[in-house]
């Protein structure tokens, strides 16, 4: 993922919070529900694949809104001169 250094170490912070958290839950629902949940590494490198996927899309979506925006812009400075 591209991001800037700012933005990379929180998230790596998010991440970390994120996957301790979802182990000591599984752990609560082994106790509770007598059921394993298994928090594996691949688990982890799919989320962050899913979030890198999302991240993606939003970018694109939010960078064709932004051109058409400048384009509307544009046309109206044209119009107006």
């Amino acid at each position: 993922m591209e991001l800037a250094p700012s933005l990379s170490v929180g998230l790596a912070k998010l991440c970390a919070v994120a996957h301790s958290t979802t182990t000591d839950n599984a752990e609560l629902m082994r106790q509770e529900l007598k059921r394993v949940f298994y928090v594996t590494p691949t688990n982890y490198i799919e989320l962050l694949k899913g979030y890198g996927e999302i991240l993606r899309s939003k970018r694109q979506e939010v960078d064709s809104q932004r051109n058409k925006l400048r384009n509307g812009l544009s046309k109206l400075d044209e119009a107006r001169g």
